[in-house]
C-alpha cells in the first residue's frame, strides 16, 4: 500500500511588507517575475529583484539545478509553495546549494521550505548552505572535502524545523558546524570530528545514527539542551565529545571503539547517560570522565544529585526513552541548571516539583494489561511485493493509533518502520526476499502518545523471491505503465525496479506519480492541494489535483498544532492539513 502526500494549511499570516517575486522551474522563459504568469524560470534571478527588507521570493514546485547566492544579508525571504518535498535546490555534486550571506554573523536572509541535496564544495566550507536561517528545509547527501574544512550540510546558519541526512564532511559537523538548530533532526550524517554536529547549539534536537571516524558520533564541541542521542559511533565518545554545556540531554544506545560510549569529557547537568556500549571494554561504557551532576548514570559518579537506578524508560528496545511512573529521574533535576522552556518534543518544562532529568519532561504510561496489546498479529509469507503485517486491536477497545515494528539482528532492537498511522495492516516492501523478519505492533490511546501499550507477540514473515504473477514493482506499479518510457533520461540499460524509483521531470519518483495519476515526464504534472474554501459555519472543504483516480485511496488529515507529533485522520475544521492517496487494497 503506498502513500503520497499533499499538504495544506488553512491559517492566517501577517508578514512583513514587501514586494513579491514569483518563481516556476516549469516556464518556458523568465517573464518580470511580478506574477505566476510572468514569473521567473530560477530563484537567482528573482533574488537579484528582491532588493529591499520584507521583499519575498516564492517558489512553486520543481528541481532548481544552481546555486542560491547574492542576496547579500538582505532580509528576504525565499519561500516554497508546498514545501521541501516538492521544492528543490541541487548542487548536482558540483557546487553548493545556497550562500546566505558573506560574513559569519549574516542570518538576515531567510530560506524556507526547501530540499537542499546533492550540494558540494572542496577545500571550503558548509556544501549545502553557509550563512542565513533556514526553516523547515532538508539537507540531504551533501558533502564537504578537505581535513580541516567544516559543514557537511550547514555552516554558520540558523536552523529551525529542519532535517539533515546521509550528509558528509572530511573535517567536521557531517551535519552541521557552527550552526544553531532548533527541532531539528540529524541523522546518518558522517565526519571526522562530530558526526552529526560540530561546534554548535543543538535545541530539542534528535541526533540519530550519525557517526565520526575520531571524535563525537552525535555532537563534537557543542552545546546542547534537551536533545536526545542514540545510535551515534565515534572512536572517542560515540554520543557526543567534549560538550560544554550538555543540559537535559538522554544519551542512550551510543558506540565508542575506544573510550566513552556515552560522553567523552564535557560538562553534563540534568542528563541521563544509559546502555551505552564501548568496544574496548574499558569500562567508561556510558561516560569518559567530565563534571556530571543531577545525572543518571552506571557506575555512579560521586557527585551532588547523580543516580544509578534504572531510569526506567517506556520502550527502550523500542526507542522509546520517555519516563514512566516510578522513574527516579522524575523531579530530579537542578532547576537552575534548566536552558529552555520546552522538552525535546515540546513539552513544557518544568511540570513537577522540579525538572525531570533527560529529554522528556513528564510522566508517561506504558499500558501492559491482557487487554492492551494489539493480538493476532500477522506477516504474510506468500507475497512478492513484500511482506504485509495486519493485527486485531485490542480488547480494551480505545486504541487510536498503531506503529509497526521490525528486529533488527544487527542493533537488537526493535525499529520503527511504520510512523503511527490509523489503519491494522502496513505493508513493508523495504526487504530483502528469502530472509524471515520479525515483526511486533504497539498501541496508542492517545494522539500525543501519552499511553501506550507494550510490544505486541511478534510475527514472522518473509518475502518470496520471484517476478510478481501480475507483472508489477514491489511498489504496486505495473510493468506495462512503466514501459511507456523505456530509455527514460537516455539509459537504456535500466529494469523496473530501478525506474520505479527513478526521479521524473516532475521531480517525483516514478512511482509516486503511477500512485497519484500524474504524468512522470510532465515538469508540472503534480499532486497538490488547489484550493480550501470555508464556509459560514466554519466547515472547510479541500480540492486537490488529480481529484480522483480509480484503484485509489484518499484520506484526509489533520492537526491544529504544526508542532503536534501525528497527523490524525479528519473531516473536521482543524488548522493544518494534507491528503494521503494510496493504492486501494487488492
Amino acid at each position: 500500500m503506498k502513500k503520497l502526500m499533499a499538504a495544506a494549511a488553512a491559517t492566517l499570516s501577517i508578514a512583513a511588507q514587501g514586494a513579491n517575486y514569483y518563481v516556476d522551474a516549469n516556464v518556458a522563459s523568465s517573464g518580470n517575475g511580478t506574477s505566476w504568469g510572468t514569473a521567473k524560470k530560477t530563484i537567482g534571478e528573482a533574488v537579484a529583484l528582491a532588493t529591499t527588507a520584507g521583499d519575498k521570493v516564492i517558489v512553486t514546485n520543481g528541481v532548481y539545478r544552481e546555486t542560491v547566492s547574492a542576496t547579500l544579508n538582505r532580509a528576504i525571504t525565499i519561500e516554497s509553495v508546498n514545501g521541501a518535498a516538492e521544492t528543490i535546490i541541487d548542487g548536482q555534486g558540483s557546487r553548493r546549494c545556497a550562500i546566505l550571506g558573506s560574513l559569519t554573523s549574516h542570518k538576515d536572509t531567510v530560506l524556507t521550505g526547501f530540499t537542499l541535496r546533492n550540494g558540494y564544495i572542496n577545500n571550503n566550507d558548509g556544501a549545502g548552505s553557509v550563512y542565513g536561517t533556514l526553516n523547515n528545509c532538508i539537507f540531504t547527501n551533501n558533502e564537504v572535502r578537505g581535513i580541516s574544512r567544516s559543514g557537511g550540510g550547514s555552516y554558520y546558519g540558523t536552523l529551525n524545523n529542519c532535517v539533515l541526512i546521509n550528509n558528509k564532511s572530511s573535517g567536521y559537523g557531517g551535519g552541521s558546524a557552527y550552526s544553531i538548530l532548533n527541532n531539528c533532526i540529524l541523522t546518518g550524517n558522517e565526519a571526522n570530528f562530530g558526526g552529526g554536529s560540530h561546534f554548535g547549539a543543538l535545541n530539542n534536537c534528535m541526533v540519530m545514527g550519525n557517526k565520526a571516524t575520531n571524535m563525537g558520533g552525535g555532537s563534537n564541541e557543542s552545546s546542547l539542551r534537551s536533545c536526545l542521542l542514540t545510535g551515534n559511533e565515534a572512536d572517542y565518545g560515540g554520543g557526543l565529545a567534549e560538550g560544554s554545556a550538555i543540559r537535559n540531554c538522554t544519551i542512550v544506545g551510543n558506540k565508542a571503539k575506544i573510550s566513552g560510549g556515552g560522553s567523552y569529557y564535557g560538562t553534563l547537568r540534568n542528563c541521563i547517560i544509559w546502555d551505552n556500549f564501548v568496544e574496548s571494554d574499558d569500562g567508561t561504557e556510558n561516560y569518559f570522565y567530565g563534571s556530571i551532576q543531577y545525572s543518571c548514570m552506571t557506575p555512579l559518579v560521586s557527585e551532588t544529585g547523580n543516580t544509578d537506578n534504572d531510569p526506567l524508560f517506556r520502550l527502550p528496545n523500542a526507542g522509546d526513552y520517555r519516563l514512566i511512573t516510578g522513574s527516579p529521574c522524575i523531579d530530579m533535576g537542578l532547576d537552575s541548571d534548566v536552558l529552555g522552556i520546552t522538552d525535546v518534543i515540546g513539552n513544557p518544562r518544568i511540570q513537577g516539583a522540579a525538572v525531570d532529568m533527560g529529554a522528556y519532561e513528564g510522566t508517561y504510561v506504558l499500558r501492559n494489561g491482557p487487554n492492551d496489546f494489539a493480538h493476532d498479529v500477522q506477516a504474510t509469507k506468500n507475497r512478492l511485493d513484500g511482506i504485509l503485517i495486519s493485527w486485531e486491536a485490542p480488547v480494551a477497545g480505545d486504541a487510536v493509533l498503531y506503529c509497526v515494528f521490525r528486529f533488527n539482528n544487527q542493533t537488537m532492537r526493535w525499529k520503527n518502520i511504520s510512523g503511527w498511522i490509523a489503519e491494522i495492516s502496513f505493508m513493508d516492501i523495504f526487504t530483502a526476499a528469502d530472509i524471515n523478519f520479525e515483526y511486533a505492533v504497539v498501541a496508542a490511546f492517545d494522539v500525543n502518545l501519552v499511553a501506550t501499550s507494550g510490544l505486541s507477540l511478534p510475527a514472522i514473515g518473509k518475502r518470496l523471491s520471484g517476478t510478481s504473477s501480475v507483472d508489477e514493482t514491489t511498489q504496486g506499479v505495473p510493468h506495462a505503465w512503466l514501459d511507456q518510457w523505456q530509455g527514460w533520461g537516455g539509459n537504456n540499460a535500466w529494469n523496473y525496479e530501478t525506474l520505479a524509483v527513478e526521479p521524473g521531470a516532475n521531480g517525483v519518483p516514478f512511482w509516486h506519480s503511477y500512485v497519484a495519476g500524474l504524468c512522470p515526464t510532465n515538469p508540472s504534472s503534480h499532486f497538490a492541494i488547489t484550493n480550501i474554501t470555508v464556509s459560514a459555519a466554519g466547515g472547510i472543504k479541500l480540492f486537490w489535483d488529480p481529484a480522483e483516480v480509480s484503484g485509489r485511496d484518499y484520506v484526509l488529515w489533520g492537526k491544529t498544532n504544526l508542532a503536534d507529533l501525528v497527523w490524525v485522520p479528519t473531516n473536521s475544521a482543524t488548522r493544518f492539513f494534507k491528503v494521503e492517496v494510496k493504492l486501494s487494497p487488492k
